[in-house]
């Protein structure tokens, strides 16, 4: 099965049932899947629901998604892109860890947390904007994400978390308020960073 196309309703019985939610281990290691596309009526992805599809490379979360449970994509090495809808305010553990070829992701408003290990070792993720509302950066959460250049986070930040943004080799340049509880090994191996600006002071580093 290449594609996917999960249906809003089934029939079971003479009976129609709306689909809700994708079950937990629905589609693990279903490793001829490319395509998966999820009705408006979905409104949670069930933890390990795609992990492991070696050859996923599109998925179509529609519109009414609340929650991505944890290792939901785990280890789907062939995913590029990803468009949360703006419904989606739980993302959990692991949910992308290991998609070394996702590049962009977009984190909808409504958000107050990105758990740990979200994003560990997403290689190829080049920008990441937290919006507004986002409280708490999970440990090791963008961990080993490489491509990572700037990072931004929103004043509404209080905690970033022990390893969050470790190995992260391209980041030169993170913004974030002087308030903001960080973990001493938060920027671990970010050899290349450069600049800290802590609200209106900035903070020239060696690059180690």
């Amino acid at each position: 099965v290449k594609t996917v196309n999960i249906p809003a309703t089934v029939t079971y019985n003479s009976q129609e049932y709306t689909v809700t939610k994708i079950a937990d281990y629905a589609f693990q290691y279903s490793n001829d899947l490319k395509e998966v596309i999820i009705p408006n009526t979905v409104t949670e992805v069930g933890k390990n629901a795609f992990e492991g599809c070696g050859k996923l490379e599109e998925v179509d979360l529609g519109e009414g998604v609340t929650a991505i449970g944890n290792h939901a994509f785990y280890n789907c090495i062939k995913i590029n892109s990803v468009s949360l809808p703006e419904t989606c305010t739980s993302i959990g553990s692991h949910a992308f860890d290991n998609c070394i070829n996702l590049t962009s992701i977009n984190l909808p408003q409504g958000m107050t947390e990105i758990k740990p290990y979200t994003f560990w070792k997403c290689e190829k993720l080049e920008e990441i904007l937290i919006p507004e509302g986002v409280t708490t950066i999970g440990e090791q959460c963008f961990a080993a994400c490489d491509s990572l250049k700037e990072v931004i986070f929103p004043s509404s930040l209080d905690s970033i978390y022990s390893q969050a943004f470790e190995n992260c080799h391209g980041i030169r340049f993170i913004f974030f308020n002087s308030n903001v509880y960080i973990a001493g090994d938060t920027f671990e191996n970010c050899n290349h960073l450069t600049v800290v600006c802590m609200g209106d002071s900035q903070i020239e580093t060696s690059g180690n």
